[in-house]
């Protein structure tokens, strides 16, 4: 496995050219036939982005496992960054969250139109599937089918939004549900980038992919305890919108304390079961801040022992 020093390095260096690929994908509509006005609103989809958190940690896993900084790894990565992106402008929609802000900025549709965004949201994850589709790589084919799983209605991100329309999820939800609801909204797109991260650097993906399920849920556990605390200054998009909406989630079921608690518990257990020590300290840099937002500055995570 790579030194710690060497996965940050790669790290640095990985979300460089990340950028500069996805920059490269919007530059080269236009040219491949898309109307100037809807590549303009892809880009503004994509950028500026928020963590990259699902192709960093694509990126980080394959660093960490010894693979190497290969086109296959960044085809994948700019395919899952596509598939997020679309997810949120989908969600974002009036049918949807009917939400004006997203990091800070007006959302697409507010920006343009609901057709447009519409549009925009089928379109990057056409332009995902795409780009796998044109590795010539011979992992494509498995990342392929994994990342379509984590989009679709066997459990994937469609499958999640459509629980969140079920109206006994809406009426009377129970932890089972919601945690249904959340595995395919949030987690599964997370244990798609850590299984193909293992993918790319010919490791066993079925830890990876567990962790990935484990990320999900605390993310979206975080996203629900912002949503119902924090301001929309604070966290760039539109808050209050699940109370609003009704929508299903852990801080409805076990209130904000509870919640919280439940956050802290999850977040040790995370850095517990990450499967060596490089990547644990990728999850404790890229979460923290968001740890940092839900719980008081003294309650400090508990540092696992973690074998290298």
């Amino acid at each position: 496995m790579q030194s710690e020093r060497a996965l940050l390095g790669s790290g640095v260096r990985g979300a460089q050219r990340l950028e500069a690929e996805l920059r490269a994908s919007v530059e080269a509509l236009p040219a491949g036939g898309a109307p100037a006005r809807l590549a303009a609103a892809v880009g503004d989809a994509l950028f500026p982005g928020g963590q990259r958190l699902r192709p960093r940690l694509l990126l980080a896993i394959c660093a960490a496992e010894g693979g190497q900084d290969s086109d296959f790894a960044f085809d994948a990565a700019v395919a899952v960054e596509c598939v997020h992106a679309a997810s949120l402008v989908h969600d974002d929609l009036p049918c949807f969250d009917d939400a004006d802000l997203r990091r800070g900025k007006p959302t697409i549709h507010k920006r343009y139109d609901e057709a447009t965004a519409l549009l925009v949201g089928d379109g990057l994850l056409t332009l995902a599937f795409e780009r796998l589709a044109a590795s010539e790589d011979p992992r494509a084919i498995r990342a392929l089918r994994i990342l379509l799983r984590a989009t679709g209605l066997h459990g994937g991100l469609i499958a999640g939004q459509g629980w969140e329309l079920e109206p006994s999820t809406k009426v009377s939800p129970d932890e089972s549900a919601v945690r249904r609801y959340h595995a395919g909204k949030t987690s599964g797109l997370f244990a798609a980038a850590a299984g193909i991260g293992a993918l790319a650097a010919g490791a066993d993906t079925t830890a990876y992919t567990a962790l990935g399920y484990r990320i999900g849920g605390l993310y979206q556990l975080a996203d629900d305890l912002l949503d119902a605390t924090a301001t929309s200054a604070a966290t760039g998009k539109s808050s209050g919108r699940d109370a609003a909406l009704e929508r299903p989630s852990l801080v409805r079921i076990y209130g904000v304390a509870g919640a919280r608690a439940a956050f802290a518990e999850a977040f040790d257990d995370l850095l517990a079961a990450a499967p060596n020590r490089a990547v644990c300290m990728f999850l404790e840099a890229a979460l923290s801040p968001i740890r940092a937002l839900i719980l008081p500055a003294d309650a400090a995570p508990r540092r696992p022992a973690i074998a290298v």
